[in-house]
């Protein structure tokens, strides 16, 4: 059975991917990212690719399954609208608003970008992993 794991990059030390990748055992990276050569980017495509390969794990460049514009701007003005509702100045509120974004990006925004998978190789059996 074929798994599925995203991983967000921003805010993340190398270390941090690096465990995460060989904890979940991951077999493949497909970055989905549109801009992967900023060289200022701490998770560039060199830097990737050699983690990759240290890892012996298989790296694959795919904007094609980069979510729409339109995507991404709807989740922003929903990022926006939850702000409103819950303003995190109160510890429930923040934690409501993180309850909400998990929410949000695990359902219509996720569903919105893996829709695309089917036409890739289904064939794999090890997990996956995608780069935001």
């Amino acid at each position: 059975m074929r798994k599925i794991f995203t991983l967000g990059h921003e805010g993340s030390k190398p270390s941090v991917i690096r465990s995460i990748l060989v904890d979940n055992k991951i077999s493949h990276l497909i970055d989905i990212r549109r801009d992967v050569d900023n060289i200022l980017n701490r998770f560039n495509r060199e830097t990737l690719t050699t983690l990759c390969q240290d890892l012996s794990i298989e790296y694959i460049h795919a904007p094609g399954l980069a979510p729409s514009k339109s995507l991404i701007k709807e989740a922003k003005e929903r990022e926006e609208e939850i702000k409103a509702l819950f303003p995190a100045k109160k510890k429930k509120d923040r934690e409501i608003r993180y309850v909400k974004f998990r929410d949000y990006y695990q359902g219509a925004f996720r569903n919105g970008s893996l829709e695309k998978l089917p036409a890739m190789d289904t064939t794999l059996s090890a997990p996956l992993s995608f780069c935001f």
